[in-house]
């Protein structure tokens, strides 16, 4: 949850990395949309099927979109586990849909800002599949982008474990 102090804002777990924290006002940069890129990790697509209806969300990669790339966490052995593709072509799983989170105002240059930001704090070898993820990863990069929450029922089978 965002939480606004004047110029400067911060989220519950930390500091944002925002349009506010890099000197600028959200309410004076460009808008531009921002969306989830949902996949069923390969081999998935039936339990997936299943469990979304039954509330336990499923076994999903996903990818948040901003300004026509979209940019995801996983497992690497060196470096930042943070990496992007083109929107609907990533390699963890079959594109299922995408959802829209609104628009963000942050420009491409504050976009950039934020990602070397979390780059540095979500290493691959960070990765769990149940404790941070790609979801709690998009999570975090929904919130600083100031767009609504992922949905709960993407990572809930994540939080179930």
């Amino acid at each position: 949850m965002l939480e606004t102090t004047g110029t400067a804002c911060s989220l519950s777990g930390g500091p944002c990395y925002g349009p506010c924290f890099l000197g600028f006002s959200p309410r004076t940069s460009n808008v531009t949309q921002v969306a989830l890129s949902i996949y069923d990790l390969h081999g998935a697509s039936a339990i997936n099927a299943v469990t979304k209806q039954a509330g336990f969300g499923g076994a999903f990669h996903i990818g948040l979109e901003v300004y026509d790339l979209e940019w995801s966490y996983g497992w690497t052995k060196h470096g930042t586990g943070v990496h992007v593709v083109r929107p609907g072509k990533s390699w963890q799983g079959n594109f299922r849909e995408r959802i829209s989170l609104g628009r963000t105002r942050c420009t491409p240059r504050q976009v950039i800002g934020i990602l070397t930001v979390l780059r540095r704090s979500w290493p691959g070898r960070a990765y769990h599949p149940l404790k941070r993820n790609c979801g709690h990863f998009c999570e975090e990069l929904a919130q600083h982008l100031h767009v609504s929450d992922v949905p709960k029922w993407i990572n809930a089978m994540a939080a179930m474990g």
